[in-house]
Parts: C-alpha cells; sequence; structure tokens
C-alpha cells in the first residue's frame, strides 16, 4: 500500500532506482514488481503508459475481519513499526504506549473510537500531494484478563 499512496506524490517515477532511493526500507525489484502488478490486477492502481495512478478512494477493510490477508498486513506493519524505531531518528518518528485498566464491556464503544480517530486523522493529515508517505498504526488489546467472568 505506500507504493499505492507514494504514486500520488509530486515527481513520482515508476522507476526501480527511483523508488527505491527513496524507500526508507529496502526492497528488491522483483518484490516491487510484483506489489505494482497485484494493485494492478485488484484495480487500486491504473496504469497510462509509464504513469501509474490510484484507480480507487481510500481502502477500507472490514474492522473485525480475520482475513488471513488482513492479519498479515498488520504483522508487517508491526515488523516495519519495529524497523523504524532502530533507524529513523526520533525527530522523525512518534511512538506512544498506553497500559490502562479496562472494562470489557467498553471494546465496542472503544474500537468505535479508535476507528474515528483514524478516519478523523486521515482527514485532517492525509495529503494526496504530501511529500512523504507514513504510517500510523494503532493497536488495542489486552494483557491480562479476569477470568472469574466466564472461566
Amino acid at each position: 500500500m505506500v507504493i499505492r499512496r507514494a504514486v500520488e506524490l509530486k515527481g513520482f517515477k515508476w522507476d526501480y532506482k527511483f523508488i527505491k532511493k527513496r524507500l526508507v526500507f529496502s526492497i528488491t525489484k522483483t518484490r516491487l514488481t510484483k506489489i505494482v502488478s497485484n494493485l494492478l490486477n485488484l484495480k487500486l492502481l491504473g496504469q497510462k503508459g509509464q504513469k501509474l495512478f490510484v484507480s480507487k478512494g481510500q481502502v477500507e477493510i472490514e474492522s473485525d475481519l480475520a482475513s488471513e490477508a488482513a492479519k498479515n498486513f498488520h504483522i508487517s506493519s508491526l515488523n516495519m513499526a519495529k524497523k523504524s524505531l532502530e533507524i529513523l531518528k526520533s525527530s522523525e518518528r512518534e511512538f506512544q504506549s498506553l497500559i490502562l485498566n479496562f472494562s470489557s464491556e467498553d471494546l465496542p464503544d472503544a474500537k468505535e473510537e479508535i476507528r474515528n480517530f483514524i478516519k478523523e486523522f486521515n482527514e485532517k493529515f492525509g495529503k494526496n500531494q504530501g511529500d512523504q508517505v507514513s504510517q500510523l498504526n494503532v493497536n488495542f488489546f489486552p494483557y491480562y484478563r479476569d477470568f472469574k467472568k466466564g472461566e
């Protein structure tokens, strides 16, 4: 999806050396070609000559969809976040964490609040003609459960 967003950046060129030079994380030419081919096949990108363009708007997947593809995407996102901690300066990234006591009854409301935050963040900061592609990950999961409720 990074490439899908990058094609909207001013001056983007569908050229391996051009893209490789700008990506924070390394990629092989074979992998890049496969990614673009998949995006074209899924009609998430279009192509006119050597120019790529986004052919559909924002892609949204049902948030509770437990598909293998969605899981793989999130695993990849977490791995990239981990790498960014290692290679980017703190001035180039932002990491925050919160551990809290939480009522499981509030989970539906909490998930809706997170989804609204993501949507509002994108509306405020998402730019078709920005100068970089960035990723925001938000994860919310239990560390400890009260098993007395349904042991």
